[in-house]
């Protein structure tokens, strides 16, 4: 069988199970600098979360289970040069996660920058926005909630539903709970 076939027959059983209510698509996409922490990350998400299964994978891309949602989760580089795709790949997202480096404090104003113009971006009315401040295991790091919510201006940002969870992906502690929040926003 043919790859496209194979993917025809893949798509049209997926369709017939949301239109039972057996299966809900979303898309996260996994925004933020470079070195935040993005592709760690989504690979974690793919090996460690509990229920979570890896469905496909390809670069920058994981497809993941939870339940009767499948999450189709997108990493975008966060070298400036690949910036630019940043809105080309929100569209249709069910929600983003933004990765900022809690180490980095001197990149702050450019997070800021960054999150505030995704923010503004047309297409995403009603979708959340996770923001994880990772590396709180390392020396330097800012490791509270409100001073990340504080540097990144969250407060400026209006009409958007926007959270904020500190994080250690390489410990592997706090995200889950940043994506479990996320989750519950967009199956309401």
């Amino acid at each position: 069988m043919t790859s496209s076939r194979i993917m025809g027959v893949s798509d049209w059983f997926y369709a017939f199970l949301s239109y039972l209510g057996l299966y809900r698509p979303a898309k996260f996409v996994f925004v933020g600098l470079n070195n935040a922490g993005k592709s760690s990350l989504l690979q974690n998400c793919a090996d460690n979360l509990p229920g979570f299964a890896v469905a496909t994978s390809n670069t920058g891309t994981e497809t993941l289970t939870k339940g009767i949602v499948l999450f189709t989760a997108l990493d975008v580089g966060g070298h400036h040069r690949n910036r630019e795709l940043w809105t080309k790949s929100i569209c249709g997202a069910s929600a983003i996660i933004y990765m900022v480096d809690a180490q980095d404090v001197e990149r702050f104003d450019e997070a800021a920058a960054e999150l505030h113009a995704l923010s503004a971006a047309e297409g995403l009315d009603g979708v959340p926005f996770l923001v994880l401040g990772n590396k709180i295991d390392r020396p330097g790091a800012i490791t509270s909630a409100q001073d990340i919510w504080d540097r990144l201006r969250v407060h400026e940002i209006e009409n958007r539903t926007i959270k904020v969870f500190m994080c250690s992906v390489t410990t592997r502690v706090g995200y889950a709970e940043g994506i479990r929040w996320l989750s519950d926003k967009i199956l309401l």
